[in-house]
């Protein structure tokens, strides 16, 4: 009996020795408290990382497409055009007809509600043979959506949007009968044709496609003024993943340069700069003479 007095009391202390006291519970939370807000913003990042790199992929595949059309046609760039008579946003219209001298690459203009929606536009579009997949032209992190900004109207529905992607709107925009002005490019920059046209600055220096930013995306072409005198945007790139917006470049390259960012007083996003890329101020086009 005794040795049995002895034994529990031993094990007692032994158990009491092994227990968190009150105070080392308290340090104990508290310091999983600092990790806890160490990881999150590191976890927070996770996402839009991953929705970057789909929206790579998503260029990528485009690129693709974009440069296996000017194979097929006889070396000629896949044509655009952007606002003004030869806009598509119904249908059906003749100048999404097999043949049409008015073909483009991608058709809608996705600021106008009836448009925004519509996934045959993007499947009449030249390009979608190349890349049969309506989920690549619209990147993941893009918040746009039929009525953005807008008072949904009654039996409205707020989709999203089928398209973030603008294609570089000196690379062979439509100029005829119909477009009779590539305004408001400036006119006195070079206008590429055919691929063997960026022999003159490199296929490497010339972007292609790009995501635009929600707030100016309308038409399948980006319009920028290369202008040193320039002062503004007229179209403007996407800042949604981490402040960056994904280019990809005729020889195939992509990249996701940094950007910098600041909010007007009317909410919209505007890019000061661009990682040497300066879209408003830069060296693509290249400048004729």
């Amino acid at each position: 009996m005794l040795m049995d007095s002895i034994h529990h009391k031993l094990m007692s202390k032994s158990k009491a020795a092994d227990a968190f006291t009150f105070v080392e519970l308290l340090v104990v939370i508290a310091t999983l408290g600092v990790l806890a807000m160490m990881l999150l913003p590191a976890l927070a990042k996770t996402g839009p990382n991953t929705q970057a790199v789909q929206c790579l992929n998503n260029l990528r595949q485009i690129q693709h497409g974009w440069l296996i059309y000017s194979t097929d046609n006889n070396d000629r760039i896949i044509p655009t055009v952007g606002q003004g008579p030869l806009q598509v946003s119904l249908l059906p219209n003749p100048y999404t007809d097999p043949g049409n001298p008015e073909n483009q690459w991608i058709y809608g203009d996705v600021s106008q509600p009836v448009a925004a929606a519509n996934v045959n536009l993007l499947k009449l579009g030249l390009i979608f043979p190349y890349i049969p997949n309506v989920a690549v032209f619209k990147c993941p992190a893009d918040p746009r959506t039929v009525f953005f900004g807008q008072t949904v109207p009654p039996g409205g529905v707020n989709a999203p949007t089928v398209r973030s992607i603008s294609m570089n709107g000196y690379m062979s925009p439509i100029v005829d009968n119909i477009q009779t002005s590539t305004a408001p490019l400036n006119s006195n920059y070079r206008i590429f044709r055919k691929q063997s046209d960026l022999a003159v600055i490199g296929s490497a220096n010339c972007w292609v496609m790009l995501d635009e930013n929600p707030y100016s995306i309308n038409d399948g072409w980006f319009c920028a003024n290369p202008s040193p005198t320039a002062s503004s945007w007229i179209d403007m790139p996407a800042a949604y993943h981490n402040n960056s917006c994904g280019l990809s470049f005729a020889l195939s390259g992509m990249m996701m340069p940094p950007l910098v960012v600041e909010a007007s007083s009317t909410r919209r996003t505007r890019m000061r700069s661009c990682s040497g890329l300066n879209f408003a101020m830069g060296a693509t086009p290249f400048k004729v003479g």
